[in-house]
């Protein structure tokens, strides 16, 4: 240093935002090339600053902001290369990216330096067990060495001088990157380092007494040309940062926090120069110029001081020009005068609608009334004044809700698709590019995902999502829009569907998926068993795979149930808690009352108390006691372990865990987390809601070796990363309820319930004092009708409403559905279809409906209101749970279910037949290229010349005869005319707007169904047939033997 070295310049380091707090530099260092001083912040920006006065030159953010600081900074004649934790980038010195990696073996990067080719290629290395080397001209991860040691700094040398987190140094060899020569430098870790041709200056802390690190008050020396310490140079400041002073070889300068520096050296120690920096607080950090003419410093004051001579300052001793942005012309100067003529004045060339060019622009008038929910406002209490309750909406007193943005916000989300009859017509009019193009472009929101916890507003993914009703109902909202997996998901608008995400977790829980659908196969047939509805919701989640389901029948169960009113656990309780609260006093009420329905069926069984009870103590402590509240960021680990010994409970995870693992000296369980249900609070524009994220490895029947999340929001469902389903943000996204199961249950899963089945309930007759003239099913034999694979049968239900539909009318004057009309099952009947006695009932259910009727639909159902009076009724009721049960029995013995439009059977229903299980007249009588699907009364006319449904419908009737159309078609198939036969029949339906002509207008009155057919079934066919045994007698057929055509021949379905 001589003589006239001072302080030339102090600024400020920019802070990361406007209105944010300054920060320290987190790392710094001058170019080597121009006259640049390069810096990083704790946000993962970096920042140049030009000339002596530190002028800003450019900045731009290299790493994000949630991987921390700028971890160091290199520089060659391409640009500048910044370290993150997980990251690598480079830019070119204006700041436009060259390349940017984030690569799976960077977890935890701290320092880098350049290899034996020169500046061309890096290697980096941190807290991790890998060093990467990185190309630097192609921006790719080239070479991964593995490494014993953990690195903070590193400095290039003859070698490559690496310092370790225990404070010694290692010397790599630059070509294979293996240890050359080791020292010991410092006790505890080394703080500073440099390295210049054959030394190496290092000061670092040492453990005193009392557990406080101290700086060593000395600078040790290391020689590499003879791979030996030198005596170490005496510091008494503390020695804290240190630099090789790029021109002399053997001078370096030493720096305390305090300011004091020392210019050293190192042959001859006892000569120094002394220079003390002006600061308020205490130095961060320290760095020389290439030239040796110009020192940085920066303080705790966030602050950077720039050290030289002031008439010969500079960085680099030849540097290159800077390139600054090209200066704008000055514009032409116009003699303007009152006369002088706009057009004077010239417009540069466009292309683009020009800003004069105002568009018109339209004047809202007045806002849209708030939408209060029908259960919030059934909760209030009239007074004189108007309605007096509780306030549940979160709003304050006299707070105005502004809906003009409560609108739009609900419409920023998903936007929701197509309705599939929509997109059925645009593939008819040849638009299916443009639709696939329109759809690709709104999925995109949700598969085009980072890490989304961490920002400040909710994802898309997690807010809420409403189904879209047209006219043809909920089956024409296209559910697969949001859910490309093979897990479903589970309907809305169902009263207590807030029970979705717990409901879901509870499924892909194998020890509870297993116990529950054990007991459904049982003989429970309790109305509120609600673990036989869990197994019945289980069994069909299993097998939609993928398709949309609803846990109507369970939902139903809960809210008739006896004890959850009271609890609170009911959406209609207009003074019930948050839904939150609610799920969490839910789970309670279900772990208990599973429990307890299981020993319904197996009273001396404990296998459901060992899995779900748990014993504890609960001690309060003296609230004088001083307490501190602590959290983790983002902790929730996968696997946990707990060991329980002498009163005392212990819980480890991670590293803790192995270690007691390995060691095996107590008895430690391990849990692995199968999923939460997360509490999503989207503000006041929209209501909270709940989400589960579900890690299904653990229910595959094979492990598949990682982690598998998927966020389950409702009929939304996608895969997540680990980091995504275990990362929370306490603005609106938090842990409701955690799902811990014994790792050794994993992958277990149960399928021997399926050969257990209690089948009794097929073969009891519930009315067996009723008139025979009268009776219209006879129970199956269990000899000689056993139901089986093979076995046909012919379902048709009639139901009704429970619930009127809500109808809105939009802005544009249209009627708009905001709820659909809500059915409930009132007649199921199934009847035999092969065997002797083919065509006959043996399923009649009449259901008692516990919930208000509002329509009982008798013109399209033929229900009346006596029928389902439990006091007047002739027919025997039967529980929903009863009438299911049997269905659900025929389901898992593989029978095959025919009928014409049995998919709203099914819906009303609550069950899922897998496709290879259905026969559907509705869709064997179908042309693709046609749009309209053809009724059974239709059908029966032109193909069986039967008028059905003349005044109402029968649902045995419509049974028989979607087994008579099937017959029908297997002759048409059989005989090679099928394809001819729909079109005449398409052909024919045209004439008359497919309506069953009606004889001389007469209608055939019907009030009770008609008896049984004859056991030959209905009469032979009327079609030539090539194959004569296509109705022939096969031996051992399901239901017995008798006059049949062979199951599956001739069927379309695989």
């Amino acid at each position: 240093m001589d003589g006239d070295w001072a302080e030339v310049t102090r600024i400020p380091f920019p802070p990361p935002g406007v209105h944010a707090m300054p920060t320290p530099v987190a790392t710094m260092t001058f170019d080597n090339s121009q006259e640049l001083l390069w810096t990083g912040n704790d946000y993962g920006r970096v920042t140049s600053f030009y000339g002596t006065e530190l002028q800003r030159y450019t900045s731009f953010k290299a790493h994000p902001s949630s991987d921390g600081p700028v971890r160091q900074i290199l520089v060659n004649e391409k640009g500048i290369v910044s370290l993150g934790a997980k990251d690598v980038h480079m830019a070119i010195r204006r700041g436009l990216p060259l390349w940017h990696i984030r690569h799976d073996g960077m977890k935890d990067l701290r320092c880098m330096s350049f290899t034996s080719k020169g500046t061309a290629e890096i290697i980096t290395a941190g807290m991790q067990d890998t060093m990467l080397v990185i190309d630097l001209i192609k921006g790719d991860v080239v070479k991964q060495v593995p490494t014993e040691h953990q690195y903070t700094i590193m400095r290039r040398g003859r070698y490559i001088c690496a310092a370790t987190q225990t404070g010694s140094i290692n010397l790599l060899d630059p070509v294979t990157f293996a240890i050359v020569k080791s020292w010991n430098a410092h006790s505890a870790l080394i703080n500073d380092m440099d390295a210049q041709h054959d030394f190496i200056v290092t000061c670092g802390y040492s453990l005193r007494q009392g557990q406080n690190y101290m700086l060593d008050p000395f600078l040790n020396v290391f020689d590499i040309k003879k791979m030996s310490s030198m005596p170490p140079i005496p510091f008494p400041a503390g020695a804290a940062y240190v630099r090789m002073h790029p021109r002399m070889l053997t001078t370096s300068i030493v720096v305390s926090q305090s300011g004091q520096m020392h210019v050293v050296d190192l042959m001859n120690p006892n000569t120094s120069d002394v220079r003390l920096a002006n600061v308020t607080s205490y130095l961060s950090m320290f760095e020389i110029a290439p030239s040796g003419e110009a020192i940085a410093l920066t303080d705790g004051d966030c602050s950077i001081h720039l050290w030289g001579s002031p008439t010969k300052l500079h960085f680099v001793d030849l540097p290159t020009p800077i390139e600054f942005a090209t200066p704008e012309e000055p514009l032409p100067n116009i003699d303007w005068g009152p006369d002088t003529p706009l057009n004077m004045i010239g417009l540069p060339h466009y292309r683009d609608v020009l800003a004069s060019a105002w568009p018109d622009i339209p004047c809202d008038v007045g806002a849209p009334p708030v939408k209060f929910d029908p259960q919030f406002l059934a909760g209030l209490k009239p007074t004189e004044f108007g309605l007096y309750g509780r306030n549940t909406r979160g709003l304050r007193r006299n707070q105005a809700e502004n809906t003009r943005n409560m609108n739009k916000s609900g419409s920023s989300g998903l936007k929701a698709p197509k309705f599939l009859s929509e997109k059925a017509r645009e593939l008819a009019t040849s638009n299916a590019a443009a639709s696939d193009k329109k759809a690709d472009e709104l999925i995109s929101s949700l598969t085009d995902m980072g890490l989304e916890s961490r920002k400040s507003d909710v994802p898309v993914m997690y807010r809420n999502v409403e189904i879209k009703y047209s006219k043809f109902g909920v089956d024409d909202f296209d559910f697969g829009f949001y859910n490309s997996t093979r897990y479903s998901g589970l309907e809305t608008h169902i009263s207590n569907s807030y029970a979705n995400s717990l409901l879901q977790i509870m499924h892909f829980t194998p020890v509870i998926r297993n116990l529950a659908l054990q007991h459904a196969a049982t003989s429970c047939v309790s109305e509120i068993c609600l673990l036989c509805e869990l197994g019945f919701l289980f069994d069909m989640l299993q097998k939609a795979e993928g398709s949309i389901c609803q846990a109507t029948n369970l939902l139903k169960t809960l809210s008739s149930h006896p004890q959850a009113g009271p609890l609170g656990l009911l959406e209609e309780d207009p003074h019930g808690s948050s839904l939150n609260v609610m799920l969490q006093g839910l789970t309670r009420f279900l772990l208990d009352k599973i429990v307890h329905d299981y020993r319904t069926i197996n009273p001396s069984s404990t296998a459901m108390d060992q899995l779900l009870a748990t014993s504890a103590t609960t001690s309060i402590r003296c609230i004088n006691y001083q307490r501190m509240l602590w959290s983790t960021p983002g902790w929730l680990p996968e696997e946990i372990g707990i060991i329980v010994e002498q009163g005392q409970f212990f819980c480890y995870e991670g590293e803790d865990l192995k270690l007691h693992i390995q060691r095996g000296i107590h008895n430690i369980t391990v849990y692995s987390l199968t999923g939460m249900a997360i509490n999503i609070e989207s503000g006041q524009t929209q209501k909270s809601h709940l989400v589960s994220m579900v890690n299904v490895a653990h229910s595959e029947p094979e492990a598949p070796g990682e982690s598998r999340w998927h966020l389950f929001n409702d009929f939304l469902v996608r895969s997540v990363s680990t980091e995504e389903a275990l990362t929370f943000n306490t603005s609106w996204k938090v842990p409701s309820v955690v799902a811990y199961q014994i790792k050794g249950e994993n992958n277990k899963i149960d399928t021997e319930w399926k050969k257990n089945i209690d089948t009794s309930i097929l073969y009891q007759d519930f009315n067996p004092n009723a008139d025979p003239a009268t009776k219209t099913y006879q129970v199956l034999d269990p000899e000689t009708e056993a139901p089986g694979p093979d076995t046909i049968i012919a379902l048709d239900t009639e139901f009704v409403a429970v619930r009127q539909p809500e109808i809105e009318m939009n802005s544009d004057g249209e009627r708009e559905t905001i709820r659909p009309i809500v059915y409930a099952l009132a007649r199921a009947s199934v009847v035999r279809g092969q065997g002797e006695k083919e065509g006959v009932p043996f399923i009649d259910d009449y259901i008692n409906i516990k919930e208000p009727i509002v329509d009982y639909l008798t013109s399209y159902s033929g229900i009346t209101e006596q029928d389902l009076d439990p006091r007047v009724s002739k027919h025997s009721l039967l529980s929903l749970k009863m009438a299911y049960k049997k269905m659900w029995i025929l389901l898992n013995l593989g029978c095959k279910f025919l009928g014409h439009g049995l998919k709203q059977d099914f819906r009303v229903i609550n069950i899922h037949i897998p496709k290879s299980q259905v026969i559907d007249t509705i869709d064997l009588f179908f042309l693709k290229t046609r749009l309209r699907r053809l009724s059974l009364a239709f059908l029966a006319w032109y193909l069986l010349k039967e008028d059905i449904q003349m005044v109402t419908h029968d649902s045995v009737e419509d049974s028989r005869t979607a087994l008579k159309l099937y017959k029908k078609y297997l002759e048409f198939q059989d005989a090679g005319i099928l394809e001819t036969m729909l079109q005449d029949i398409y052909r024919a339906g045209r004439e008359v707007n497919f309506k069953p002509p009606r004889k001389d207008d007469q209608h055939v009155p019907r009030t009770d169904t008609p008896p049984p057919l004859p056991a030959d079934g209905s009469t032979g066919p009327v079609t030539p047939v090539r194959n004569t045994n296509i109705l022939a007698q096969t031996p051992g057929s399901a239901f017995g033997g008798g006059s049949s055509w062979t199951p599956g021949k001739g069927s379309p379905l695989p």
